[in-house]
């Protein structure tokens, strides 16, 4: 496109494309970048406008460049509010280890050998109390009254620190 054809094409149309930017994005600079992006694109690939339908083409534009805009904005948010979320999950899972190891500390501490074990067992390991007693050769309810024990002495102790 003639520099000359450009020139005009951006004193007439200039206005009315900004607007439409502004009406759509709310933000001067960039409903001003948008524009001006536009005629940039004319100017460098040397485009061919028919002039009934420059109008249209441009204000189409401008559309689509200030939904582009958009869309960058909502992905770069919802980046930010990721790595908020990751942050806020990185502090949270800090504070949980302290306080496993707050809690073990108190379990080495306070209780027996093999309350340590079932404690292990199913707090850490996940195992249910089947399993726990199969592994210890013990009954359920044994195991059972181990925990509920267990609990009883970590509560009193963790409180108390």
């Amino acid at each position: 496109m003639k520099k000359a054809e450009l020139e005009r094409l951006f004193r007439e149309y200039y206005p009315e494309m900004y607007q439409r930017a502004l009406t759509i994005l709310y933000d001067r600079q960039e409903s001003d970048d948008v524009v001006c992006g536009i005629f940039e694109v004319l100017l460098r690939q040397d485009m061919e406008l028919l002039p009934e339908q420059s109008r249209a083409y441009l204000l189409k534009s401008v559309r689509n460049e200030c939904l582009k805009k958009i869309h960058q904005k909502s992905n770069r948010e919802r980046l930010m509010q990721f790595y908020a979320k990751e942050i806020q999950i990185d502090k949270d899972l800090k504070k949980d280890e302290e306080r496993l190891s707050r809690l073990q500390a108190i379990a080495h501490r306070c209780l027996t050998q093999q309350e340590q074990d079932i404690f292990h067992m199913r707090f850490l390991e996940g195992l249910g109390y089947d399993d726990i007693a199969r592994e210890l050769c013990i009954s359920r309810v044994a195991v059972w009254k181990h925990l509920s024990h267990l609990v009883k002495t970590l509560k009193q102790q963790f409180n108390n620190h």
